[in-house]
């Protein structure tokens, strides 16, 4: 069908992403002052969760709902992850060094700890409980390197893409308990594992939808897609990956999917405009995409 705004007004909306129950998109908005914001999808219902003057980025939901980390700066001018209550209520620093600049968290799936990156005081890829206390360095990874770092569903694995000089080089996955790393056999851009964390999607060098076995083979589920893809997806029981085409006219794409034993692709209609450098959308536990025009 069409796409639908789902949110007006003034400000930008930014950085959504839906809770587990499907029910709800968080987002930050920014006007004088910046907000993260709840809203019910299907009521409409609004309500802001938290407002401040200092930046509140990147917000994120823990898988049972119940609180909400995100980075942002502190009031010396540091760049930490913090967690809040989705209330609103309990706002806590969890990360607090000195100097430190700390930024994309993202929940691991027991709930209990996060995962982020560190840019100060030198590049590095880490995770720390929830609660905040002493953090664990997985890997010297950077942001701009070990690009898009992403765990399964059980957290014991992360999936990331080595770039040189913005190129794509391997795609490789490390156990957490050992580091123990292998290669994937196709270099993928967006590595998402599948929901019960058996296959990993991406985009390939030859700008086609590719899917892996975490030690096995790799098989191609589209042909070469002109201009590429910029954003991947799994659908709630893994059977199909959803994919964002770039088209001719510059930042929007053609929302489709297709099946992981390969098939015929579906089209669902075009998305945009979109930021030409942030061309990305979400899924939920009921196949519902939300992104940000």
């Amino acid at each position: 069908g069409a796409p639908e705004a789902l949110t007006t007004g003034a400000g930008d909306d930014l950085d959504p992403t839906i809770s587990p129950d499907g029910q709800h998109v968080l987002f930050a908005n920014v006007k004088r002052t910046w907000s993260l914001v709840i809203h019910n999808t299907h009521s409409g219902a609004r309500r802001t969760v938290l407002e401040t003057r200092t930046s509140l980025e990147f917000p994120r939901f823990s898988w049972d709902g119940r609180l909400i980390a995100f980075f942002g700066t502190n009031e010396i001018g540091d760049t930490q992850v913090f967690v809040v209550d989705s209330d609103g209520k309990n706002l806590r620093s969890v990360t607090a060094g000195k100097g430190e600049l700390n930024v994309m968290p993202q929940w691991a799936h027991d709930g209990r700890s996060l995962f982020y990156y560190q840019v100060r005081p030198r590049p590095t890829f880490r995770r720390i409980p929830a609660t905040g206390g002493p953090s664990r360095e997985i890997a010297a990874w950077r942001w701009d390197r070990e690009h898009e770092a992403s765990s399964d569903p059980s957290s014991d694995r992360i999936v990331y893409s080595m770039l040189e000089a913005g190129r794509l080089r391997e795609t490789r996955v490390r156990r957490l308990h050992n580091a123990q790393e292998t290669t994937l056999a196709v270099p993928l851009f967006e590595p998402q594992f599948s929901p019960d964390g058996r296959l990993i999607a991406g985009e390939s060098r030859d700008e086609a939808v590719t899917v892996c076995e975490i030690d096995g083979e790799c098989r191609t589920l589209t042909p070469k897609l002109e201009r590429g893809v910029s954003s991947i997806g799994w659908s709630a029981d893994g059977k199909r990956v959803f994919y964002l085409q770039r088209i001719e006219r510059a930042g929007w794409g053609e929302l489709k999917s297709i099946s992981v034993d390969g098939g015929t692709a579906q089209t669902y209609g075009v998305l945009g405009p979109l930021r030409p450098y942030g061309m990305s959308f979400g899924v939920s536990p009921h196949d519902e995409i939300v992104f940000a025009p």
